[in-house]
């Protein structure tokens, strides 16, 4: 684990955000938050990606509220990295579960990670199963009718990963009943388990997300 002084001090807030659980921004959030950025900010990748490893560790422990104690950290990555669609996509995700103001980003987040590779699996099937929900951003709708916008989804997933089971179960259901699967309750898998199981965390670790890590911005790679 971390050992530096700024370290230790992050952790210690981080414990503090799960000492008001009735608050959706607990009153140490604004300095841990503060704390955080500037971490990330004066490290290099690798410092800063073991930060984030170890705050993730703590929260599965239960020392923290994981999604809190990580979204600033994610949002750090992504103001001084080149955040990759996956980082985007679980920074948004976290965001919607956490609620309050951080759930007024969420959209804003899920459509930068589209845009970032708007042809990335795990990104397509949240875009294929969220569009219903109020606060999705109609700009990445892929359709105006849902039937269509849910089979040009499938249908680029599948491009991805022909082999997907999931994804050709629900195309032949989208023929067969010839309406959308995300606004029906007869189906063969729930949505909810069908969004928990095709986003990055599922398959991946923070640490793979996060490792390698693209350029900061403002420099390139050299050729």
């Amino acid at each position: 684990m971390n050992e530096s002084l700024e370290a230790r001090k992050i952790f210690e807030l981080a414990r503090q955000l799960l000492n008001q659980p009735s608050e959706i921004v607990p009153e140490a959030y604004p300095e841990y938050e503060s704390a955080v950025s500037a971490f990330v900010d004066a490290n290099d990748s690798p410092v800063a990606v073991s930060l984030a490893i170890d705050m993730d560790k703590i929260g599965f422990q239960g020392g923290t509220d994981r999604a809190l104690a990580l979204y600033p950290i994610l949002k750090a990555f992504d103001g001084k990295f080149v955040a990759s669609s996956e980082i985007l996509l679980e920074l948004s995700i976290m965001g919607s579960a956490i609620g309050g103001p951080f759930l007024e980003e969420a959209p804003t987040i899920l459509k930068k990670a589209f845009d970032v590779d708007n042809s990335n699996y795990y990104v397509l099937w949240h875009i294929w199963g969220q569009y219903i929900t109020p606060d999705f951003p109609e700009s990445l709708r892929l359709s105006e009718n849902d039937l269509e916008h849910e089979r040009i989804c499938i249908g680029k997933i599948l491009k991805i990963r022909p082999s997907d089971k999931l994804a050709r179960t629900i195309e032949d259901w989208l023929v067969k009943h010839q309406r959308p699967y995300v606004r029906s309750r007869d189906v063969p898998v729930p949505i909810w388990s069908i969004v928990q199981d095709r986003r990055p965390f599922a398959e991946k670790s923070l640490g793979d997300l996060l490792t390698p890590l693209h350029n900061p911005r403002g420099t390139t790679t050299a050729e």
